[in-house]
């Protein structure tokens, strides 16, 4: 290590030639040695020393002190006055350039050295802690929170730009005041003022965080929801010496939030309150009117000929139609009146005090009345009816599922009668149910004579184009009915607990598919099967998955069970228990239908899924809706936040693709890559395959 160079600036000759000898002696390195002031500022500026020993009274227009100031004007360097001259005036002046430390003469060579070594100690821990302060400075100006510090006193000491900007006060105005006057938060509900953290940390000796609903009351009138913590801050000796708060504003996060509680109660096309949320509702109205004794309404309308124009014209002018019939619902709606969109054409209205009958069957002549004035949508006029069934509690049912399922019942009635008109329910209409144990007979036999079969619609990756898994998709083609839509004896076949072997061949059959496929050479695709809400509750789950891999011998990775939202919400325990068990062993998991149920990523992070598939609802008009593309972006965002896969559901255009692609979802399914395909038929065009992967398949 070099040795430590010292200016000495004296004006006595054999002082300084002595001060120079006995520096060398105690191993210090003297190159110069000046007797003048305006020299060792010249100097100085040429050559940096490491230390300077000023004499205070030099010769010359010059003094030690003011060449010493000159030098602090553009060196750090640590300065040592020499002087015979103790008096307090030039004391005072001497300390107001902050020297690192005097020598009365005479001294003695331990008395020089030990002031040499603390002048040299105290510049570097100076030095570093300068360095500390800029770095300290960097992150506190570059954070994205807001971060303040107090004292024990609750004074403020420190304040980044992102805090002062949301205390809506500078910086300059807010360090040196008590925290209380510059932090004020209270409770977004009742507006009670919450406790402030950094003094509520102070005073417990712990660290607290601020409940949920905080909201920050800034000084430039803005009110804003925050969450923050406070920790103490403890001295060298370990003594509480203050706090410190980060905070950062959630406007965004609760707008997102609100956004996805929205979505898994409303429709997203009208913005009516959906199937779950009118179901909620009613449930609460009947408890209401059980307490009160009062009525309740439930009328359950089916649109008339919606059908034809949904499929002679498509999606988006049947959409369209339906946001028509959903304004002119909403216009004859009587106060108290609650509409909901309760799936596909069905509306549903629940009439809570309600005074008699007279007063549904009002209702639903001025809906029929409404309904049939033409509707004008693409310079063309349509033409649409209702068939409407009411129920009422307390005659028809005492709970809301009652309710419903009685004012279906009913309407199925009208539909009997030829449609466009409306029926209150009669206990006789359960017969209808008769066609419903009819079906389920012949869904009872469909396994064992194998009239089911699974068709297989491509995944494919939308940033290489590549095929990366399928979807199995069942279908039951009926000898006496012909084809049988899935939506009409799924549901059936939920109720009755025929979906638990009907969902195990499923298993069986597209791992066992899956497997032949990689068998004969073509790329190891990844198949997706959907689990119903029994198949997942039943206690046997764990082992028909494990037993179904080990027989069919398809790696567990290769394998990827889609559930909807719901499934899981309903047994937390069971759900996470099943899940982590499907996990160690190597299943992929996938929320199905994302954003039409509870929408909750709080319970995705706790599940440990792999990916979620954003509802065909949302991908339809993300192209051309910017807020459904935002919508789509913020999950993507979200999702990917949490190292989770996302498909798109739905995508049947060029245009809808590009828009996934440029939310960064990670796959798309739909008719523009291929619709469901027999085994045969996709094997086939997998291997035929020449034109780019998003081109259909079939």
């Amino acid at each position: 290590m070099p040795a430590t160079r010292i200016l000495v600036v004296e004006d006595q000759n054999i002082i300084a030639l002595d001060l120079q000898s006995r520096l060398t002696g105690l191993g210090y390195e003297v190159p110069v040695i000046l007797a003048r002031g305006e020299e060792a500022v010249l100097h100085c500026q040429a050559d940096l020393p490491d230390l300077i020993l000023m004499d205070i009274r030099l010769k010359g227009q010059v003094d030690g002190i003011q060449a010493a100031e000159r030098i602090r004007t553009f060196a750090d360097l640590p300065i040592i006055y020499l002087t015979a001259h103790s008096d307090d005036q030039t004391l005072a002046r001497a300390q107001q350039t902050e020297p690192h430390g005097y020598l009365l003469k005479p001294f003695e060579d331990r008395e020089l050295r030990l002031t040499i070594e603390i002048a040299l100690y105290k510049h570097r821990m100076e030095r570093q802690l300068r360095d500390n302060e800029r770095w300290l400075g960097a992150v506190l100006r570059g954070i994205g929170e807001g971060v303040i510090a107090s004292d024990v006193q609750g004074i403020v000491r420190l304040v980044n730009p992102v805090a002062a900007d949301l205390i809506g006060r500078s910086a300059a105005d807010v360090v040196g005041r008590p925290i209380a006057d510059v932090f004020t938060v209270v409770d977004a509900q009742t507006r009670a003022p919450l406790p402030n953290p950094l003094l509520q940390a102070i005073g417990e000796q712990k660290s607290v965080t601020l409940p949920e609903r905080a909201l920050l009351l800034s000084g430039d009138g803005r009110e804003i929801p925050i969450d923050d913590s406070a920790a103490l801050i403890h001295d060298s000796r370990s003594r509480i010496a203050g706090a410190v708060l980060v905070f950062r504003d959630i406007t965004e996060r609760l707008r997102t939030e609100q956004q996805l509680r929205h979505l898994a109660y409303h429709d997203e096309l009208t913005g009516l309150p959906n199937r779950a949320l009118f179901q909620i509702l009613t449930q609460r109205a009947v408890t209401e009117a059980q307490r009160s004794g009062g009525r309740v309404g439930v009328i359950f309308l089916d649109l008339d000929r919606f059908k034809m124009v949904n499929d002679s014209l498509g999606h988006s002018v049947g959409d369209r139609l339906l946001s028509a019939v959903a304004a002119r619902l909403s216009a004859v709606l009587p106060p108290g009146a609650m509409l909901a969109r309760f799936g596909g054409d069905e509306f549903t209205l629940l009439l809570e005090a309600l005074p008699g009958p007279e007063g549904a069957s009002g209702l639903s002549e001025r809906i029929l009345a409404a309904l049939a004035a033409p509707f004008e949508l693409i310079d063309q006029e349509f033409y649409v009816g209702a068939s409407i069934g009411i129920s009422l509690f307390p005659e028809d049912g005492s709970d809301a599922a009652t309710l419903i399922r009685n004012a279906d019942a009913a309407l199925y009635r009208v539909k009997d009668r030829g449609r466009n008109g409306y029926a209150f329910y009669q206990a006789e209409m359960n017969a209808g149910a008769l066609s419903r144990l009819a079906l389920e007979a012949q869904l009872r036999h469909a396994l064992e004579r194998g009239e089911f079969a699974l068709h297989y619609q491509p995944r494919v990756d939308l940033m290489s184009g590549h095929i990366r898994g399928v979807e199995a998709l069942i279908r039951w083609n009926q000898p006496e009915v012909g084809l049988i839509a899935p939506l009409q004896f799924l549901g059936l076949a939920e109720e009755t607990g025929l979906i638990l072997p009907i969902g195990a061949w499923v298993l069986e059959t597209a791992c066992r598919q899956a497997r032949t496929w990689r068998e004969t050479g073509l790329p190891d695709l990844r198949v997706a099967v959907n689990l119903s809400n029994r198949q997942f509750r039943h206690p046997d789950l764990i082992d028909t998955i494990a037993s179904i891999l080990a027989e069919t011998g398809l790696p567990a990775p290769a394998l990827e069970l889609e559930m909807t939202e719901t499934i899981v919400m309903h047994d937390r325990l069971d759900a996470i228990a099943k899940i982590k068990a499907l996990k160690q062993m190597g299943v992929r998991l996938a929320i199905d239908d994302f954003g039409t149920g509870y929408s909750s990523l709080e319970y995705i992070k706790l599940f440990q899924v792999d990916a979620l598939k954003i509802d065909r609802a949302f991908v339809r008009n993300a192209h051309v809706n910017k807020e459904d593309a935002a919508i789509i972006q913020a999950v993507v965002t979200l999702a990917h936040s949490l190292n989770l896969d996302v498909t798109a559901e739905g995508i049947e255009t060029p245009e809808q693709q590009l828009c996934m692609t440029t939310c960064l979802c990670d796959e798309g399914q739909g008719y523009l890559f291929g619709r469901p395909m027999t085994p045969e038929a996709f094997t086939q065009a997998m291997a035929q395959l020449a034109a780019p992967a998003s081109a259909p398949l079939a």
